[in-house]
């Protein structure tokens, strides 16, 4: 669970200031995704980063890669190769973090509630390579991790909202 540090009015603003510090510190950010696929707003981290994948393209720019979706844990194999690269992580996820359904959460794995954000299998900060102040969480709350296929209308807008502003950083150079 993400503390909440940055909700929707401000995620924007973390996550362009997360691109221009990589930029400036010629660093790459690599975009991950995970999620269940038959478990409803869970899938919401394979949705972003597949239509992020489609408008943006898998390497955007010279510092940003954007990965295939990650089905269920498989997010630890990449986040322990970026960690040693001493590189930077966003994983999109749907994320508890005691909110209203389709609220955005951004913050950096040192933020998150008990020390244990889990990408479904182990809790990240449990990988040794990692730097939890270099991997960050783009949550947004589900409003239904039932069994089905489809995102919740709520869910699906918010993530809308984060592939509609997502690309265009991107297009600033960052």
């Amino acid at each position: 669970m993400v503390s909440g540090q940055a909700h929707s009015d401000s995620w924007f603003d973390e996550v362009r200031g997360l691109l221009s510090s990589c930029s400036q510190k010629s660093t790459m950010l690599h975009f991950l995704g995970v999620g269940n696929p038959i478990k409803s707003d869970d899938s919401v981290g394979l949705y972003l980063v597949s239509k992020l994948r489609k408008t943006c393209g898998r390497k955007p720019n010279e510092f940003v890669t954007i990965h295939p979706p990650l089905l269920y844990s498989r997010a630890e194999f990449y986040l322990a190769k970026i960690g040693q690269k001493g590189e930077y992580a966003v994983i999109f996820d749907a994320v508890d973090a005691n909110s209203e359904p389709g609220r955005i959460i951004f913050g950096d794995l040192s933020n998150t509630q008990y020390g244990f954000f889990s990408s479904h299998n182990i809790p990240l900060k449990l990988i040794p390579e990692l730097n939890p102040s270099t991997v960050y969480i783009l949550g947004i709350q589900p409003q239904n991790i039932e069994v089905g296929e489809e995102l919740s209308r709520i869910v699906l807008s918010s993530a809308n909202e984060v592939l509609e502003k997502i690309p265009s950083l991107l297009k600033e150079g960052y």
